[in-house]
């Protein structure tokens, strides 16, 4: 089963470049990204393969550290973890950096639209409604963002939760108090909650991402041994 959504699983490594794919839900125009960077010219570069095949492609001088004087790329290979978030219409895309940051570029040139300083930021989820994303910064829980200015404009706390995008209307976050809970993005409101221990038989098994067909979630887990299971839960 393979998952295109913001996780591990929809972003490869080719030839250190970065490659995101999204779904058609996620971005009805985009189906993949492609960031590259040149250290020598100092430049980094976008590519969107659009879904009528066409091809856009964005470039942009590096930036160079002040303290270092070298050019310092917009992504690293921290950002391999991730993916780069793109908007729903495909008009912006989203990157961060670990230690404080999170850009927000307009797809069609490269500028700078706004950037939040905010650090430890792992997953970002755009949404088709709203004008906001969402990050996920570890150790505080979910942060909501207004998508014109980068403003924090809402939380859900949740230290030491992780989250995953079930569909474009769902997320699951957990564990807490040994439960998983699946909220709205809408709302944040609450879906219902599912006992850790009736989906995985162990605490060894680390979470990748959570998908849903009909009624069914899956879990896709992985140990440290490279060991990989796919857990279903049937939902009430």
């Amino acid at each position: 089963m393979q998952f295109y959504q913001c996780g591990e699983l929809r972003v490869e490594n080719e030839d250190n470049d970065i490659v995101t794919y999204y779904r058609d839900e996620e971005c009805p125009c985009c189906e993949k990204s492609i960031y590259s960077c040149d250290i020598e010219k100092g430049t980094e570069s976008m590519v969107f393969f659009m879904r009528d095949n066409t091809k856009r492609h964005i470039e942009r001088k590096m930036r160079k550290n002040s303290r270092t004087k070298e050019y310092t790329p917009l992504c690293t290979i921290y950002n391999l973890q991730y993916g780069i978030a793109i908007s729903h219409d495909g008009s912006r895309f989203f990157t961060s950096r670990w230690e404080g940051g999170v850009y927000c570029f307009d797809s069609s040139d490269f500028t700078e639209v706004w950037k939040n300083t905010m650090g430890r930021v792992t997953k970002i989820y755009t949404v088709k409604n709203g004008g906001r994303i969402f990050c996920e910064r570890d150790g505080f829980g979910l942060m909501t963002l207004d998508i014109s200015d980068g403003r924090e404009i809402g939380k859900m706390p949740g230290a030491r939760c992780e989250t995953y995008r079930i569909d474009e209307d769902t997320f699951i976050m957990g564990e807490k108090r040994g439960y998983y809970y699946i909220f709205r993005f809408e709302d944040l409101s609450e879906v219902c909650r599912i006992k850790k221990s009736a989906v995985l038989n162990s605490d060894k098994w680390m979470i990748r991402n959570v998908s849903q067909k009909d009624s069914i979630l899956y879990f896709d887990c992985f140990v440290n041994c490279g060991e990989a299971k796919i857990f279903e839960y049937a939902l009430k």
